[in-house]
This record gives structure tokens, sequence and C-alpha cells, in this order.
């Protein structure tokens, strides 16, 4: 999601096919693609790329054994390219320190992402006109957390991966997040309640209104309070997309919209944060 309120009505996603995503592929990274399917995206495409044959590209010189992620930003996020530039350089320090993480590829140019204007089969061009940020990442092979038997002994293992994240990434640091804001940062929770007109079960608004009342009084008031620490929200420790390798072995899928915030110990939030999600 962009950092601001998108207008209803506006298209920010991309709009391409899945012939035309595997040609844009194969054009940027110099790959050839046997096979490929679309991927959950909310306001992005992913795309998972199987390549077989030996790339033209002469730096992907060792094809990665799971394939490639094809990640199309939406058209808000892409204007940002300081802090796209930011998260390729967190996944490649957090794979420095042995964290399983997507990592970005070069294309032909010798970039870690292009700027594109999307085109479909048809050669049309999309319907917003607009430039979206196109990267190819290594695919993250494993089982989704929230798919995985709950035992206290994963929710350990979660909670170590988090403190082991909060650790590596103390001597990261990058520019681009010294001002950045997104809508996904923690501090920005209660500003669900501007979204909360698209519920129509009323039962779901009132819990959806409780928990936002209880971070505000247990937690908001507390900020200035705690220490302060590096945090990846949206995907990096977002737990619906962790992925447990091999056993308890976990890594990262997705992460997006990173930036420099607060980490906080949750206590007596924990517990009610895994009811609503698990």
């Amino acid at each position: 999601m962009a950092d601001q309120i998108v207008r209803l009505g506006e298209q920010i996603k991309p709009q391409i096919d899945l012939q035309g995503a595997v040609q844009l592929a194969e054009r940027l990274y110099g790959i050839s693609v046997e096979a490929a399917r679309e991927l959950d995206g909310y306001d992005d495409k992913n795309y998972h790329l199987k390549v077989t044959n030996p790339p033209t590209n002469k730096y992907l010189t060792q094809l990665w054994p799971h394939g490639y992620v094809l990640k199309i930003m939406n058209s808000s996020d892409s204007k940002k390219l300081d802090c796209v530039e930011a998260q390729c350089e967190v996944m490649i320090h957090l794979d420095r320190h042995g964290i399983a993480t997507p990592q970005p590829q070069k294309s032909c140019a010798g970039g870690y992402f292009c700027l594109e204007k999307l085109q479909n089969r048809s050669g049309n061009k999309d319907n917003n006109g607009k430039e979206h940020v196109v990267r190819l990442l290594t695919y993250q092979d494993g089982t989704l957390l929230k798919d995985a038997p709950k035992s206290s002994t994963l929710f350990y293992e979660v909670g170590r991966y988090t403190a082991q994240l909060d650790l590596m990434l103390k001597d990261f640091s990058h520019p681009a997040y010294k001002h950045y804001s997104s809508l996904w940062l923690l501090k920005n929770a209660p500003k669900i309640k501007e979204y909360l007109f698209v519920i129509d079960d009323e039962t779901k608004t009132s819990t959806v209104t409780s928990v936002i009342q209880q971070f505000e009084e247990k937690l908001a008031s507390r900020f200035d309070n705690l220490q302060s620490g590096k945090e990846f929200f949206h995907g990096t420790k977002r737990i619906l997309l962790q992925l447990c390798l091999q056993t308890y072995r976990i890594g990262i899928l997705k992460l997006n919209n990173s930036s420099t915030q607060l980490l906080f110990a949750l206590t007596d939030s924990l517990s009610l944060i895994f009811k609503f999600i698990c």
C-alpha cells in the first residue's frame, strides 16, 4: 500500500498479464522462462518464474534452484526510488548475516531494479500510463507460518528470530529511512479507522475498533519511553508472510515497505495479536 490514502477508483496496481510479465522478465534480465505463475499481491504484481536455460545476463552467473520472483511495484511506491534502493540493501545485508531472504538480481543493465511503463500482450500501454519499478528476486521455498502446526516451540522460534533480526539490523542504516513514513508503520496503526467504512459486518468493525483502542491506550502513549530499534514491520516481521524452512528454520518471504521505526515488546498485547492473526 502506498504511504497516503489512495483515492477510491485510483489505479496504482500494475496492469499486465502473465505473458506480458514473462516477456518483461526475459527482456530486462536476459532469462528464458520455462514456466510462470502469478502469486498473491495486494497492490503489486508478483510472478514465480522457473528458469532452466543459462541466461544471457552477464550479472546472473548462477541460476537459483527454486526460481525467481518478478516483482512489479505499484505506481505510488515506484516513485520512492531511494526507498527501493534501501530495500535492496536491506536484503543483501540480511543475507550476509545468514538470514534467508529474497535476494535482488541485477538486470542486463547492471541495476537491481528497472523503471518501466508496462505493456500487455496486445502491446497496449497499461491504463494508468505510469512507471513501475521492476525487480527480480530469488524465490524462497517453504511453508507459510500460518499453515504450520501451532506450538509453543514454534512461537518461541518466531520470537527468537525477531530478536535476531533486530540485532542484525543494528548496524544497518540508509538515508531513505530517516524521514520515511508509511501506513504500514506500527505507529500509524490508528489510521486503520479511516478504512472502517469498507467493512459491512458490525461485529468485525467492533473488533477492529477495540484492538485499535487498546493499541492507543496501552502502546501509543508509551512510544517515547520505549527503546528505539529497527522495525521492518510490513513483510519482515509480519507473521503471515514468514516461512518455516526445514524444522523451524524461519526465513523471510517478502520484504517491502521496510523502514526504520520503533521495535516494541508487546507483552500483554501479544496473546491478542496471535489470537487475531493465527
